[in-house]
C-alpha cells in the first residue's frame, strides 16, 4: 500500500523471493486481483518465478488477462529463456484476447553462473526493457562473497557488471542495478566523473516507459494471430 502511495517510479509485485514456496498460489492470485484493480495504472510490474519452476507458467496464466506493464524474469539464463517467455507471452496474449507485444520484459540476467555463458540479447525480442543486473544471488551461486571488506564489488562480481553493461549496449535497453529509486540515465551523470558514468548501471525507469510506448506502437502494427515466437 505504501508504494503505491509513495511517487516511485513504478511499483513492482514481487512473485519470488519474498514468497514462501507453500504461498504461491495466494501471492499469484493476490497480484491477478491487485492488477484488475488497477486496470489501467501503467507502471506495474511482476516479478514472477523462474523459468525452471512449476510456478512460471501458472504465473503467466494467471497475469496476462491482467495486463501488467512489464514481466520480470529472474534468473535469466540466457536469450534462450527471454525468447521462450516472448513465446509463452505471445501464445497467451493471442489467446486472451491481449494485444499481442503489449507486455514488456525485464531480465534479471546476472543472477546464476550459467547466465554469464551468453548475454546476446540483442534482437531476441522487442518486448526486452532492460537488463537488471543480481550480484548477491551471483554470488550465492559461485560461492563467494559479493563485496570485498572495502564495500568493493569482488572481481567476479564486477566482472559480471561490466558483462551486463556491454549486452545492454549491445541490445539497445538500459541495464540497470536496482529497482528502488532510480534516476539516472545511463548517458548522462554530468555531474560525475567519465569513468563512474562509464560504469554507472543506473537509468530511470522513465526510459523504460519510452522504449515500452515505442513497443506498443509497433504491436499495434503486428498481425493479431500467433506465428511462432517474436525474434
Amino acid at each position: 500500500t505504501k508504494a503505491y502511495a509513495s511517487e516511485a517510479d513504478a511499483v513492482i509485485l514481487d512473485l519470488e523471493d519474498s514468497i514462501a514456496p507453500s504461498a504461491k498460489p495466494a501471492a499469484r492470485s493476490a497480484a491477478a486481483a491487485r492488477l484488475a484493480s488497477d486496470a489501467g495504472r501503467p507502471d506495474i510490474i511482476v516479478r514472477i518465478n523462474p523459468r525452471d519452476t512449476e510456478w512460471y507458467l501458472p504465473d503467466l496464466v494467471a497475469l496476462v488477462p491482467r495486463q501488467p506493464e512489464a514481466i520480470l524474469l529472474p534468473k535469466c539464463t540466457g536469450p534462450g529463456d527471454l525468447l521462450a517467455l516472448d513465446h509463452h507471452l505471445e501464445a497467451l496474449e493471442v489467446a486472451m484476447g491481449v494485444p499481442v507485444g503489449s507486455i514488456g520484459v525485464l531480465a534479471l540476467a546476472t543472477e546464476t553462473a550459467a547466465s554469464l555463458r551468453c548475454m546476446d540479447y540483442a534482437g531476441v525480442t522487442p518486448r526486452l526493457l532492460a537488463l537488471l543486473f543480481g550480484a548477491e544471488d551471483l554470488a550465492a551461486d559461485l560461492g563467494i562473497e559479493a563485496r570485498d571488506v572495502d564495500g568493493a564489488h569482488t572481481a567476479p562480481i564486477a566482472a559480471a557488471r561490466s558483462a551486463l553493461l556491454i549486452a545492454a549496449a549491445q541490445a539497445r535497453v538500459p541495464a540497470l542495478t536496482r529497482l528502488g529509486p532510480i534516476r539516472a540515465i545511463l548517458p548522462g551523470c554530468k555531474r560525475r566523473s567519465r569513468r563512474r558514468c562509464a560504469t554507472a548501471l543506473q537509468a530511470s525507469c522513465a526510459s523504460i516507459r519510452t522504449s515500452c510506448c515505442r513497443r506498443k506502437r509497433r504491436s499495434r502494427r503486428r498481425p493479431g494471430a500467433f506465428n511462432g515466437p517474436s525474434r
